[in-house]
């Protein structure tokens, strides 16, 4: 969730940075790709890098001379993965959101703020931009929530190669197998309700943490 919001925002002040057209329509449309494909491509894409016997990663430590890793039946990595995977589709999308939104300052407020006294670039973030992307960034949280919560594609997407059930295993998957496999519907609800509440908890500690941007 942290992760979700931090990036993009960074990116996005990164890229307002850059002067050339021609540069930041190129970054753009390459973090903006990956939004566009489908959980299932994303999927395979994953599964290139990891398959225990044809994958990249597998065959590059066989090369340095270390056993290939099944990394499909091994639940360890499978939060940085997901998290790597879900940050990697979306991290594009909010990042032109919040160009716009940075874009959209005006520049009026910059030269009232050097009046005032901002003296460099990271006052002027802090005092300037952040404060008036709050907005955008209030609702870049709502939306990093509800993915974060929702990881629910990879795993169903990764459901096609073997021995995956466990080990790319999240509360949603969870949810989905007690509601809609084995028909326990009461245990399904106790955790959906749960979820939310816990959805909930996360939206207001975050916009509590935004409000005291630019305090």
């Amino acid at each position: 969730i942290i992760l979700g919001v931090i990036i993009p925002v960074a990116f996005a002040i990164m890229m307002n940075e850059i002067t050339r057209k021609f540069f930041k329509k190129a970054y753009q449309t390459m973090m903006f790709f990956p939004y566009f494909l489908s959980w299932v491509v994303v999927s395979y894409f994953l599964n290139a890098f990891l398959d225990a016997q044809y994958g990249m990663i597998p065959a590059m430590q066989e090369a340095a001379g270390h056993a290939r890793t099944s990394w499909y039946t091994t639940p360890g990595p499978w939060p940085f993965i997901l998290t790597f995977a879900n940050l990697w589709k979306n991290v594009g999308y909010s990042t032109v959101l919040y160009l716009a939104a940075i874009t959209g300052i005006d520049t009026n407020q910059y030269e009232a703020a050097a009046i005032d006294g901002i003296k460099n670039r990271w006052q002027e973030l802090w005092y300037v931009t952040l404060p008036a992307m709050k907005p955008q960034l209030m609702f870049g949280a709502v939306m990093s929530i509800t993915s974060a919560f929702g990881v629910c594609d990879v795993p169903m997407a990764l459901a096609g190669f073997p021995s995956t059930d466990y080990a790319a295993h999240t509360v949603v998957t969870h949810l989905f197998d007690y509601g809609f496999t084995r028909f326990e519907m009461g245990y399904a609800s106790a955790i959906a309700t749960l979820l939310f509440l816990v959805m909930i908890l996360c939206n207001k500690l975050i916009q509590s943490a935004l409000r005291r941007i630019g305090t």
